[in-house]
């Protein structure tokens, strides 16, 4: 379908309509003024049904042009969902299976439900709120966090002397928090877990990675098996905690992967925290697991916060998903318990 040659006749139509409204509106007062200007009692019915079909007239009109408008509108957002999809990739009939499955959810069942996406807007300073969306069957909650509004870590039961774990929800209220996303891993692969100028742990496996923030409040990441414990404290991090694996850097997607490569390609609940160039703060959580929640893919999520959220982004990190991912806003999580209740997790990151 040529949308450009579609949207060129639509447009034409348009045009007619309104030189049809012209005259409609002008038939109905010219009508009016005639049968205002006519007495006696035995023209009372006609008056009333001619004024009557007068005005039907005159709404079917209104009704033609907003289906017209409403048909422009979904035209444009099907060329504009369908943008992203690439044809060169289907070489078999999984990938055509793949792909028409990627068109359908993205570009036709969006405007179907009435759910186009928009990107979010940054809110303004000392402002925190939250968007929800559905993207490849996924339910996702995501916000935009001014710069100026650098993430806590807040640490499980306010221990800072040695690992422990708290349900997300108690510690986001318990520290007033506005808006927060569980991090950090339990047990022995909890890794490298810093704040307060306190190393709370300090196990876990060398290949997983690093998230910190530094003293201005950039995100970042490094390799465990790269830099040691002492190397990241060095650094002097406002904090920092382990999470899985850098999904972004330089806006660019990365696979830092080493583990388990199910990890990223199979869809789970995720959590994530990122940050454009302009310093903007990017968090979200998505669903999985569920009848109607398939989770994402790490190079999905990537996809999502690019396309859909930002298009300025710089960094991404992928935090502890799967049963562990919460996200709380106002102290109450949003998303789905797939296990059944709230997992508890050594600390999240939060805001005010």
């Amino acid at each position: 379908m040529n949308f450009e040659v579609v949207l060129s006749d639509l447009t034409n139509k348009s045009q007619e309509f309104d030189g049809y409204s012209v005259a409609i509106n002008s038939l109905v007062d010219s009508g009016k003024s005639e049968l205002n200007s006519i007495s006696g009692t035995e023209i009372s019915g006609l008056y009333s049904q001619v004024s009557e079909y007068l005005e039907k007239l005159k709404n079917g009109y209104s009704k033609c042009q907003e289906w017209l408008t409403g048909y422009i509108n979904d035209l444009n957002s099907l060329e504009s969902n369908l943008a992203g999809f690439n044809c060169a990739n289907i070489d078999t009939p999984r990938d055509f299976e793949i792909g028409f499955n990627d068109i359908f959810s993205k570009a036709v069942i969006p405007i179907i439900k009435g759910e186009k996406t928009t990107k979010a807007k940054t809110t303004k300073s000392g402002e925190i709120d939250y968007k929800t969306a559905r993207y490849d069957g996924t339910t996702v909650w995501y916000a935009i966090i001014p710069k100026d509004q650098m993430p806590k870590l807040g640490i499980a039961n306010d221990n800072y002397d040695y690992l422990s774990s708290e349900a997300p929800t108690s510690m986001a209220q318990r520290n007033n928090a506005k808006l927060a996303i569980n991090f950090g891993l339990t047990g022995n692969p909890a890794g490298m877990i810093y704040a307060n100028g306190k190393l709370v742990n300090d196990t876990g496996n060398p290949c997983d990675e690093t998230l910190y923030m530094d003293q201005n409040g950039r995100l970042d990441s490094v390799r465990n098996d790269q830099y040691s414990t002492q190397d990241i404290i060095d650094m002097n991090p406002v904090w920092a905690s382990k999470g899985f694996y850098t999904i972004a850097r330089d806006g660019q997607y990365v696979d830092e992967n080493t583990i388990d490569p199910s990890l990223s390609v199979d869809r789970h609940p995720r959590t994530f925290i990122g940050q454009e160039y302009s310093g903007n703060y990017v968090v979200g959580v998505c669903d999985g697991r569920g009848a109607n929640e398939a989770g994402l893919t790490l190079r999905e999520v990537y996809d999502f916060v690019n396309t859909e959220v930002t298009d300025d982004l710089r960094f991404l990190f992928n935090g502890d998903g799967g049963g562990s991912s919460a996200f709380i806003y106002d102290g109450k999580k949003l998303n789905s318990n797939t296990d059944g209740s709230e997992r508890e997790r050594p600390d999240l990151i939060y805001w005010t």
